[in-house]
């Protein structure tokens, strides 16, 4: 029997690149694929997108050319990640596909919290850099600090951020049946706990939550520890599940 798929989308400003040095540690029950969105990496030629329907439309024309509609798959999402993998997994479903064994989530509000808009994508580049480094990480120091780098990511980040920042929660016609795990760092001053407890509320099936030292980019900081226990989360369902 094939391995069941696990795809992985990044962060705002984030790349499938982010996601390599999982493949040396990734159990060895699942297919690893991490996802690529228009406009970086591989796919740097290509424009970035604007709205959460034309980011999770691009994942969803990736994503289908690996996956076959009987197959198996796990979806994991950090932050921004996090809500184009609850968009997506409708759109998976809602065009044949089977509903995901487990949603792996980290780092991001439940959609249904992120309803007041804001500006930040628009500020000033010196406003802008305040704004992003409130989120911490040592890719947004590097970046800032690197003029070659500032120019290309500064695009990314805007377009990213926008995507979010603009996203309207539009409650759905049902709730998904798909079991959760929710990943979350202690010192993440990005969401909070009433953000974060809202995942329960989009599936009837089970939500668990996870904490772990570190900020928003805990999965980084702490990056054994993280893969420990997604290794963990997927085994328990693959055992079960061949």
């Amino acid at each position: 029997m094939s391995k069941i798929k696990f795809f992985c989308l990044p962060h705002a400003g984030g790349s499938a690149s982010v996601y390599l040095p999982w493949s040396k540690t990734i159990t060895h029950n699942v297919e690893f694929k991490p996802i690529e969105y228009p406009g970086r990496g591989y796919l740097a030629k290509e424009h970035l997108c604007s709205t959460i329907n034309e980011i999770v439309d691009a994942v969803f024309e990736t994503i289908i050319s690996m996956l076959d509609k009987d197959e198996e798959y796990v979806i994991y999402g950090h932050s921004m990640g996090s809500l184009v993998t609850y968009e997506l997994t409708y759109k998976l479903m809602e065009n044949g596909f089977k509903k995901p064994l487990h949603l792996i989530l980290s780092g991001g509000k439940a959609p249904q919290r992120r309803t007041k808009k804001k500006d930040g994508h628009a500020l000033p580049l010196d406003e802008f850099e305040e704004f992003v480094s409130q989120y911490g990480g040592k890719q947004i120091d590097m970046i800032f600090q690197n003029e070659e780098l500032k120019n290309y990511f500064i695009p990314i980040l805007r377009s990213d951020i926008k995507i979010v920042e603009e996203y309207i929660y539009q409650p759905p016609e049902y709730l998904l049946n798909t079991n959760i795990s929710i990943l979350i760092g202690e010192d993440d001053e990005s969401t909070s706990w009433e953000d974060i407890k809202e995942w329960s509320d989009i599936t009837t099936g089970e939500c668990q939550f996870y904490y772990f030292k570190g900020g928003h980019f805990f999965v980084q900081e702490y990056k054994s520890d993280v893969l420990k226990e997604i290794n963990n989360i997927i085994d328990s369902i693959t055992e079960y599940s061949y």
